[in-house]
């Protein structure tokens, strides 16, 4: 099982933001390309973490009915508080994968 911690800046103390795409190419560090994986995410965020995966040379696979649903109201990316910021955002960086 590969997890991610939290990245935090040294300066600050502040956890630093990590994109899709950075987990993409962390993924690709820690594991060889062509292994199965599951992908854990949102469940609205499913979908492209799985594509992300893929690109990045794994088997991806994930059961969205599996995978948590909930928004946090406080999230330190507007984009992640609420579903429908979430969804625009995402169909957006969608499109950038096609």
């Amino acid at each position: 099982m590969v997890s991610l911690a939290p990245r935090i800046d040294p300066e600050t103390g502040e956890r630093l933001y990590l994109s899709t795409q950075g987990v993409g190419n962390h993924l690709g560090v820690e594991l060889d390309r062509g292994k199965q994986i599951f992908v854990i995410a949102h469940r609205d965020h499913l979908v492209r973490a799985t594509w992300v995966a893929e690109d990045a040379g794994f088997l991806a696979y994930g059961d969205t009915a599996m995978m948590p649903i909930e928004y946090d109201e406080e999230a330190a990316q507007s984009w992640n508080r609420s579903r429908i910021s979430f969804l625009k955002h995402d169909f957006q960086a969608r499109l950038l994968l096609l």
